[in-house]
């Protein structure tokens, strides 16, 4: 049953409902998502971040600080890390020499791969769903536009 079940309840209301609902389910993944990023050995913030680089089109670290919403010093502590795992490079960037770029290597591609299909797994709550449940949450779900995903956690830059 819903948090707010009332014929009344306004759209605001709902959403937050819906909203409280797909939380809920979230944080109660929240130790299997501990997991799978240990499964590559990263933290969460790591693996968001491994997971939000495009492997066709490698980025300036500047631009990542941007796109991540964060300092530059944290987009260089998240790639050290990555890079001591071997999931990326820094490399020379072909239009500049002076600006380094964060490339996926191999073992990055495949922790990716490897990531994708762990996350893809749906909790066993999903599967008490019908068929037609499951077929109208897809359809409602599917319909909403999704933002531009924000910094891997916003990762503070430890002291040193």
């Amino acid at each position: 049953m819903g948090i707010l079940c009332g014929v009344g309840s306004s759209k605001d209301e709902l959403a937050s409902s819906v909203w409280q609902h797909l939380f809920q389910l979230f944080q109660s993944r929240k130790d299997e998502f501990l997991a799978i990023a240990a499964e590559v050995g990263l933290t969460p913030a790591h693996m968001h971040a491994l997971l939000s680089l495009d492997p066709d089109h490698p980025k300036p670290m500047r631009s990542l600080a941007v796109d991540w919403k964060c300092d530059a010093s944290n987009v260089t502590f998240l790639a050290d890390r990555l890079e001591d795992a071997g999931y990326v490079e820094r490399r020379v960037s072909p239009s500049d020499r002076r600006v380094k770029i964060l490339q996926l290597t191999e073992a990055g591609l495949a922790a990716r791969a490897k990531l994708h299909e762990r996350m893809s797994v749906p909790p066993p709550a999903l599967l008490t769903l019908s068929v037609a449940e499951l077929r109208t949450l897809d359809e409602l779900l599917g319909g909403i536009p999704v933002e531009e995903a924000s910094s891997p956690d916003q990762v503070e830059t430890p002291p040193r």
